[in-house]
């Protein structure tokens, strides 16, 4: 009978003998938790608020046999890259997305439109996606800037 109930015991988890653990030695469990919360409320007071968003746009060359169907885009790769890039860093729409979601607020309120905008630039990074061939399929477009408000 006592070797029924020390394989009972050794068998399988032991619930009892866990919980047993647990409320004995309570404190070691409940300082480090208590740590580890203090560092990461203590960071997010120290570390300044950042905000990033960024897409990744895929660059595909026709499939289609040029016998079949003429190609209306001539351009080579690099030179669509060229042009998208032209376009999302352009004057007009930048000003744009500044004015719809009201960025640069203090300490830039007093800075003309195109100070903005160059400020814009600066935060905004286009990096490019090779494949395994080192060929470029795609780029990555991201904003990063700390929160003014």
């Amino acid at each position: 009978m006592v070797d029924d109930l020390e394989e009972k015991s050794s068998e399988g988890l032991d619930l009892q003998r866990y919980l047993g653990v647990v409320r004995r030695r309570h404190m070691q469990f409940l300082i480090p938790l208590f740590l580890g919360w203090a560092v990461v409320w203590g960071a997010s007071w120290v570390l300044p608020p950042r905000y990033q968003s960024s897409t990744l746009i895929l660059v595909e060359q026709p499939t289609m046999p040029k016998d079949y169907v003429t190609p209306n885009v001539n351009d080579d790769l690099q030179e669509r890259m060229q042009s998208i890039t032209q376009q999302i860093l352009s004057r007009t729409r930048l000003l744009h997305i500044i004015d719809q979601f009201n960025l640069y607020v203090p300490p830039h309120s007093q800075r003309s439109p195109d100070q903005k905008v160059d400020i814009m630039r600066k935060d905004i990074d286009i990096d490019l996606v090779r494949d395994g061939r080192n060929q470029i399929t795609a780029f990555n477009v991201s904003y990063t800037s700390r929160d003014y408000q």
